[in-house]
């Protein structure tokens, strides 16, 4: 289904009677196209308090409810005084009696496994599955006992050399890198050349090294930038 804010706001308004006492103010309510977040309570920074709901995951009636009633106990606590609770005991508390008064489960995270996307959502999630097995940019900075080997977007890998954070690293040698290795595919992205992996040289020799023997080394900084290696589909 795809719930309207007026059905949101209907649901809102029964279970602040229901399992709040009528206590909670009403806030506005937002629909977004998050994948990561199903949703989403907020205050402060200016943008006073809200709620925000996905709309991005094909969902029932019933876990949408729960995701509403999730962020009503955020709500609570906001509204209590416990501003930074996040996910603590007393939430937690409050959580577990919402669960107790309407027969839904409120837990910290939903389990998504198995989910559909919703229509309308399927060319996202293909450019995200796309993006997820793209080649992996790499940069290798060799120091004297060790190398440092992160993985950066295209643009991250830019802006750094740009702003000099590559030319001018401590590191008195550093190469770059593409590989579609699954290894380095499933490393965690950086923005900062201060993030990576470690290997000490050893290890290096023995795991990493034969590795990136077999990836396309980049030449150049600014051929990257200028496009020249495109076709490899790095992103």
């Amino acid at each position: 289904m795809t719930p309207t804010i007026a059905q949101i706001q209907t649901w809102f308004d029964q279970f602040n009677s229901q399992v709040f006492s009528g206590e909670l103010p009403r806030v506005k309510i937002t629909l977004t196209n998050n994948r990561r977040q199903l949703g989403q309570f907020y205050w402060g920074n200016g943008r006073g308090i809200g709620i925000k709901v996905s709309l991005f995951w094909d969902r029932t009636e019933e876990q949408y409810r729960n995701t509403v009633l999730h962020e009503m106990c955020h709500l609570y606590c906001y509204n209590n005084g416990w501003y930074r609770e996040g996910h603590g005991p007393r939430w937690k508390s409050i959580a577990q009696y919402a669960t107790k008064v309407t027969g839904l489960k409120i837990q910290r995270c939903e389990d998504i496994t198995g989910w559909e996307v919703a229509s309308g959502n399927e060319a996202k999630m293909e450019a995200v599955k796309t993006k997820k097995n793209a080649p992996a940019l790499l940069v290798d900075l060799e120091y004297d006992t060790y190398h440092f080997v992160v993985k950066l977007s295209k643009s991250c890998l830019v802006k750094s050399c740009i702003g000099g954070w590559v030319l001018d690293t401590s590191a008195p040698r550093y190469r770059i890198f593409v590989s579609d290795n699954p290894r380095f595919i499933n490393y965690q992205s950086s923005r900062s050349l201060h993030r990576g992996y470690r290997y000490e040289n050893w290890e290096y020799d023995r795991k990493i090294k034969p590795l990136l023997d077999k990836a396309v080394e980049i030449d150049s900084i600014h051929d990257l930038w200028r496009g020249e290696y495109d076709c490899l589909g790095i992103r």
